[in-house]
């Protein structure tokens, strides 16, 4: 059996008040939720969609190295054994984005990631708890029915080790012009 288990808040039912533009603030706190991949889900994704031998095999990759740090600069350091594909980690947190503050807002889409950083690996069994902070909001200038809110996420494991590190905007109906849901 495959499991990756997302925790509270996740796969919360609709909330009573839609998440609309007007309901963020720069310096907004908002826990997205915990993901906790096993061994399962790890080779299961990498089969799939990543299937470099240090997401499948473990003694490959007990051989095989990364960067230490968020970027290249940073110590050449083993790999000690199997690691998560950092595809599987964006999606984790895309499941936790969207079930710890998408679902039940006003949300219309996104333009794109501006940071998207894999600093440290996710192994089976970590525990990744998934944090939002409002960075910056701003009113669409051609769209005055929305606004574009700049999160900053950050993925910390049981140990606090950052394992991934996104900056992206996110456009929300206004709350006078909502009329559909996600």
């Amino acid at each position: 059996m495959v499991t990756c288990l997302l925790h509270e808040p996740g796969r919360q039912s609709m909330p009573q008040t839609p998440k609309c533009f007007e309901d963020f603030a720069v310096g907004d706190v908002i826990p997205l939720g915990v993901a906790t991949p096993d061994r399962e889900a790890l080779v299961a994704y990498a089969m799939e969609f990543d299937p470099a031998p240090m997401h499948l095999d473990d003694d490959l990759a007990r051989n095989a190295f990364q960067y230490a740090g968020d970027d290249a600069r940073g110590a050449v350091v083993p790999l000690d054994g199997l690691i998560a594909s950092n595809w599987h980690v964006g999606a984790m947190f895309m499941r936790t984005f969207y079930d710890g503050l998408l679902v039940g807002s006003t949300s219309r889409g996104a333009p794109g990631m501006e940071v998207l950083k894999f600093p440290n690996p996710v192994r089976a069994g970590d525990t990744i708890r998934l944090t939002l902070r409002v960075m910056d909001i701003k009113s669409s200038r051609s769209r005055p029915d929305m606004g574009l809110v700049l999160f900053e996420t950050r993925g910390l494991n049981q140990r606090d080790e950052l394992v991934i590190y996104v900056t992206s905007w996110t456009m929300f109906g206004r709350r006078e012009v909502a009329h559909a849901v996600v």
